[in-house]
């Protein structure tokens, strides 16, 4: 059992460290997986994320949309992005 932890920790901060060059869908899979059952701590990680990890790698807080997406009012990062996607034409219903 001390091994499942160290190896979820060092995993988890690879992870973090990454974060900006992971592709969106597994960001989403992460993020989803690890705040599907706690509100709270949903909305801490894509503040924390939003200010903290960038598409392009930049330090400081992170422009655009990062934490709409993340805490999307249903719930879904994925539905977010989907409805942004068919909102700007580059998916079809």
């Amino acid at each position: 059992m001390r091994d499942t932890a160290r190896f979820e920790q060092v995993l988890g901060a690879a992870a973090l460290r990454n974060w900006a060059d992971l592709p969106r869908d597994v960001q989403e899979l992460l993020f989803e997986d690890a705040t599907e059952a706690n509100e709270a701590l949903r909305q801490e990680l894509a503040v924390y994320i939003h200010n903290h990890y960038h598409r392009d790698g930049s330090p400081g807080q992170a422009g655009g949309d990062a934490t709409a997406v993340l805490l999307a009012p249903n719930g879904r990062y994925r539905d977010r992005l989907a409805r942004a996607a068919i909102a700007k034409g580059t998916r079809r219903v």
